[in-house]
């Protein structure tokens, strides 16, 4: 196994920076300029419900990613994609289930200003694949072994939301329409 500790220190850094970004974003997307969302009762049970299924969405993937590593059976991509993408799908579970439950924003958010964020991120996260294509930094057919892939996850689980989040509406809006 070889260390690559500039790739680790890189990583690390661009997830504190990532994080004080978050902090600052949700300042602005939350109309009453706090970081935390608030919930209300119904919210909140709903919510711990989302997180419960995640959990266990994170746990039998993990689970699977030990039985099939036992196999010897080896993955085209490093082990630390893996993980990653087992965490984002754990997310990805729970945030979909708080949307279609009608609980994923809070009493203080500001869907649209959120939205303008999500069309950000997911602007920024092409970037590194973007770069990583044009030095030919990203041959899939060998291995995945390519930070660049952390962000084609993130996107994926963005665009996974959003299609969540349109699916929600576009049934609210039919079941508003048989109702009149």
């Amino acid at each position: 196994m070889t260390h690559n500790v500039g790739l680790a220190t890189g990583f690390t850094i661009g997830l504190i920076a990532g994080l004080i970004l978050v902090g600052v974003l949700l300042k602005f997307a939350n109309k009453d300029k706090k970081i935390k969302t608030e919930y209300d009762e119904r919210q909140k049970e709903i919510r711990n419900k989302g997180y419960v299924i995640g959990f266990y969405t994170l746990i039998i993937l993990m689970a699977v990613e030990a039985i099939w590593s036992i196999s010897g059976i080896e993955f085209p991509m490093p082990e630390y994609l893996i993980n990653f993408m087992i965490m984002i799908i754990g997310v990805t579970v729970m945030c979909s289930y708080c949307i279609w439950k009608g609980v994923y924003w809070g009493m203080n958010n500001d869907p649209k200003r959120y939205m303008a964020i999500f069309a950000i991120a997911i602007f920024l996260n092409f970037i590194p694949i973007v770069n990583a294509i044009r030095k030919g930094g990203m041959d899939l057919n060998d291995s995945i072994d390519s930070l660049p892939v952390l962000n084609i996850i993130v996107i994926a689980m963005m665009v996974t939301v959003l299609l969540v989040m349109l699916i929600r509406k576009l049934t609210d809006k039919s079941s508003d329409g048989e109702e009149e």
